[in-house]
């Protein structure tokens, strides 16, 4: 049986079966879908997650000034994943002398963005609503099962993350960090009371997408199923991802715990 086939395997690998599409992808979807604006650190922050669920990079600690260690990414395969993208960041990273995961978030690769974009538009998912030559900031429509089917997951791992695909994880918890999950699962009327709902259900959901990664690590901590190399892979992951994702947080002062 391989990992496709074992619904286990298939959670802890990192790789949902119900998508095809990397993080980045799904950002660039809902950004047109839900939030109209372009998203620059949570990109690049998607495909470094995406380098660690495909067990290319992780965060590891070496030697730094003053005897003191500091925690950079670390190449653990440089093999191609066969996504051109994926692969030229996997590059840069390993032509370059040791750096921090957030060194990698803050200087994406150039015209990351329109990279996506354009990878987007030529699979349908979201097409020119005006003029062509379609750009990020031009009118759009999205593909609305695609997005549905990207919400649904969303909600499924707000409401059980232990159960849910380490990829779907991932993508929740960078959502509730970088303070993404405005509009996106709950529509309410523009009154007062609607929006102040709204409001109410974006906390509500940040602060449950901020727990969901520690949540799935707690679970696979105990789970019985899986082989000590396994285990130890996955903890390692969620950690290099829950700290991935916390760099994205708004640099505005304010913080939230939980």
């Amino acid at each position: 049986m391989g990992v496709a086939d074992d619904p286990y395997r298939a959670t802890i690998a990192g790789r949902s079966s119900r998508s095809t599409l990397t993080i980045p992808e799904e950002l660039v979807l809902l950004q047109h879908a839900v939030w109209e604006r372009v998203l620059g650190k949570e990109m690049a922050a998607g495909g470094l997650i995406e380098l660690v669920l495909a067990r290319r990079v992780t965060i590891g600690s070496v030697p730094g000034r003053y005897r003191r260690r500091r925690d950079v990414i670390l190449v653990t395969d440089a093999a191609a994943t066969g996504d051109a993208l994926l692969d030229g960041d996997l590059e840069r990273i390993a032509a370059s002398k040791p750096r921090s995961y957030s060194y990698w978030i803050d200087h994406p690769a150039k015209r990351l963005t329109l990279a996506y974009w354009d990878r987007i538009v030529a699979r349908s998912l979201i097409r020119s609503d005006g003029p062509s030559n379609p750009h990020p900031l031009r009118p759009h429509v999205a593909d609305t099962n695609a997005v549905a089917a990207t919400r649904e997951r969303i909600r499924a791992v707000l409401a059980g993350p232990e159960r849910a695909d380490l990829r779907d994880v991932a993508l929740v918890a960078l959502l509730a960090h970088s303070k993404n999950m405005d509009g996106l699962l709950d529509k309410t009327k523009r009154s007062p009371a609607g929006l102040a709902r709204r409001y109410a259900a974006q906390r509500r959901d940040e602060k449950l997408g901020r727990q969901a990664i520690k949540n799935y690590k707690r679970f696979v901590e105990s789970a019985p199923e899986l082989g000590e190399d396994e285990r130890n892979w996955a903890i390692a992951a969620a950690e290099s991802i829950d700290r991935i994702a916390q760099h994205t947080a708004p640099d505005d002062g304010w913080f939230e715990g939980g």
